[in-house]
């Protein structure tokens, strides 16, 4: 099949992009051709010598065609900021559609929604089926957020997303929240509604001897280091992580790792100052990222309490996959709750409850034989839920299907 693949966000650029590199390569592996159109990537770069200061507009990585449109530099926390961009993108994506040979098949991500929307209408027109990678469900997320509360773009957005559903082919959700939604509330027909969790290179995740010389660059020998690794935007809230460090000063042998970047970076910085228990490093590349997850004895998930939409974050599937115990700073009925408790991989703590979370770090931090057992629990969960092998079958399935029976 000849795939267009329509991703926000594709490496060098940090963060989840290489969720959907690793299925790209996956899907060329197994015989597929397949070009990405993504946007380009300003500061996101990560800071490594393997990243040139000039991208190529187009370039071939790994065997996936790589396309990269313009879109506004930066990261942007004001709301009509991050609209402006997304449409941009949005009309930036349209002409580099129109120059790329008609595919067989479309795969789209959203968010955004303005890329997603340009995929389905194109595909529609062109006759070409379209498969829908939905990882959030706005504007439902952003209204739980409070960054949405004008109801007149509450209800533009909600007529933007029914339509998307409405064009596309197949959807795909990662989060079992998400299945009764579109089914029952957005009346998507069940046989158009899949469920793929995301998943994780199980095989190619860094090894111990890298991970003991990350520890040593960074200090971190005879220590218990509890890390989050990952988004620091609107629905990660590090206040309890940064409030239990500050519980646990006088413990000089746990440290707080805290990796990334986003919107709120600096914010969480600014709330940190002074902790010394408390490091930051910004976003890493992959390869690096999992050597700072196996450098890790806890990692940390963690999500607003206000956030009531269906939502796992990836970083959980990678702790899981390393054999490092979760603790997840989460609503305790969302689906990340649920998945550690049906994982037996660590412990849920209700956000802003930083004694609790101070508990459940001083208990795993003295007890390296707990850490082993849940470690354990959720690589083998992993293992039978997070393949990437399983998650390609399963996509190439579909796109097959859509393929043959575009709408």
């Amino acid at each position: 099949m000849r795939i267009l693949y329509l991703s926000y966000r594709y490496p060098p650029v940090a963060r989840a992009s290489n969720l959907h590199r690793s299925l790209a390569e996956t899907l060329v592996a197994r015989g597929h051709e397949v070009t990405v159109v993504t946007k380009y990537p300003t500061e996101y770069v990560p800071e490594d010598e393997s990243v040139p200061d000039q991208l190529p507009v187009r370039e071939v990585m790994r065997g996936v065609n790589v396309v990269r449109v313009r879109g506004l530099p930066g990261v942007h926390r004001a709301v009509v900021m991050r609209a402006l961009e997304y449409i941009i993108a949005g009309l930036a994506f349209v002409r580099a559609i129109k120059a790329i040979p008609r595919p067989d098949v479309m795969l789209t991500v959203s968010p955004p929604m303005t890329v997603a929307f340009v995929s389905a209408f194109y595909s529609r027109l062109a006759r070409i089926g379209c498969v829908l990678n939905l990882h959030d469900l706005y504007p439902r997320t952003a209204v739980e957020l409070g960054l949405l509360k004008n109801r007149w773009v509450i209800w533009a957005m909600k007529r933007l997303e029914n339509a998307i559903y409405r064009l596309s082919t197949h959807i795909v959700v990662t989060n079992r929240g998400s299945v009764p939604y579109l089914i029952q509330q957005k009346k998507i027909p069940s046989e158009q509604v899949s469920r793929v969790p995301n998943w994780v290179p199980l095989d190619s995740l860094s090894s111990n001897e890298r991970a003991e010389k990350f520890r040593i660059g960074h200090g971190l020998e005879g220590r218990c280091v509890v890390s989050y690794a990952g988004v620091m935007g609107f629905a990660q809230d590090l206040s309890t992580i940064i409030d239990c460090a500050r519980l646990l000063q006088a413990r000089s042998d746990i440290v707080f790792l805290l990796i990334g970047d986003g919107v709120y970076a600096e914010k969480w910085k600014l709330s940190a100052a002074g902790l010394e228990n408390v490091r930051f490093l910004p976003s890493v590349t992959e390869e690096r990222y999992y050597d700072a997850l196996r450098a890790s004895d806890i990692g940390l998930v963690a999500l607003t309490e206000s956030l009531e939409s269906p939502a796992i974050p990836g970083k959980m599937h990678n702790i899981m996959a390393v054999s490092r115990p979760v603790v997840a700073v989460v609503p305790s009925k969302g689906n990340t709750a649920e998945v550690v408790r049906e994982s037996r991989c660590g412990f849920v703590v209700v956000p802003g409850d930083k004694e609790d979370l101070r508990n459940r770090i001083e208990e795993l931090a003295g007890r390296p034989d707990l850490r082993n057992e849940l470690g354990a629990h959720g690589r083998s969960y992993a293992e039978q839920n997070f393949s990437l092998e399983k998650a390609a079958d399963t996509y190439e399935r579909i796109l097959k299907d859509a393929q043959d029976k575009p709408i």
